[in-house]
């Protein structure tokens, strides 16, 4: 009994011995030396386009390889933002199985080009580049052309400029804005037009012909409307708003004459103290000081 069952005794050990060394020959493998980085690259898009206050739409991603081109796992990527870029997060990141490690970038809210970073210890730092672009419309404003008064039936001095916001307040290009005035209040030219790359766009708005104040509407897409107003004034038939001359035959010269102006509803009649002593000089009242009026100036 003992004899018969030694060979199945020792088998029995040796298959044992045997399945041992075979797992730890596989353990050594699977264990085997770690791969050594050689190099680090950008692994998404390089240069991207997002919307300015948002995140982009791809993340972030670095890749570790060795020198065979294969992942290597375990490596720290940090990952960084110039003063006024945005954020980044996590700012620190071990490269996975993949060798990959990812950060998500949150754009500033102001439109331009920025810039982002990857480093991983004994490397150059990778650079990934970003144009935030402006957000949807979500407002009007007036850069100039509010609160103006001129002569009735003219153009305003200013042009009347508005522009299209997003939320940040970056001018939004290539929206339409229509212009309107209401009953009495003239024309605006042009109507309607497309925001430039500002945002804005530029009009020149003829009052009516009647005094008062006149109104003028501005329209983009369902945005609440935006009001400018206007002071026309009635000028008088009588006294246009005019520098008057007069020529004295005998000293064959232009003589200044009264400045006629409105100050509110009130007519005001002025004329420069200079242009008086001339007048006095010419009727002989008085001799002036350096020749006469070869020269007419006034205060």
């Amino acid at each position: 009994m003992r004899i018969a069952g030694g060979p199945s005794l020792t088998l029995r050990h040796g298959s044992a011995l045997i399945g041992a060394l075979l797992a730890l020959g596989c353990s050594e493998e699977a264990t085997g030396p770690r791969p050594v980085p050689v190099g680090i690259v950008v692994a998404s898009a390089a240069e991207q386009v997002g919307t300015a206050g948002e995140p982009l739409d791809s993340m972030l991603t670095a890749f570790v390889y060795d020198k065979f081109g294969d992942p290597v796992p375990g490596v720290l990527v940090r990952f960084s933002v110039p003063a006024g870029n945005g954020s980044v997060t996590p700012v620190a990141r071990t490269t996975g199985p993949d060798g990959h490690a990812s950060a998500a970038w949150l754009l500033p809210t102001r439109t331009g080009s920025y810039q982002a970073h990857a480093a991983a210890a004994g490397f150059d730092s990778l650079t990934f580049g970003a144009l935030a672009r402006p957000g949807k419309a979500a407002a009007l404003a007036v850069v100039t052309g509010d609160a103006q008064s001129g002569a009735a039936g003219t153009a305003v001095d200013s042009a009347v400029v508005v522009e299209v916001r997003d939320v940040h307040g970056n001018g939004v290009p290539g929206r339409t804005v229509l212009f309107s005035t209401r009953e009495g209040s003239g024309r605006v030219v042009p109507a309607r037009a497309e925001s430039d790359s500002l945002g804005r766009v530029y009009a020149v708005w003829t009052l009516g012909k009647d005094g008062g104040v006149h109104g003028l509407t501005v329209r983009v897409d369902s945005l609440p409307p935006l009001r400018i107003r206007a002071t026309a004034v009635q000028s008088s038939p009588l006294m246009p708003l005019a520098q008057t001359h007069t020529i004295w035959p005998d000293y064959s010269m232009v003589v200044p004459g009264a400045l006629v102006r409105l100050d509110g509803d009130r007519v005001v009649e002025t004329a420069p103290r200079r242009a008086l002593e001339c007048w006095r000089n010419a009727l002989g009242e008085v001799a002036l000081e350096g020749g006469g009026c070869g020269v007419v100036g006034g205060d």
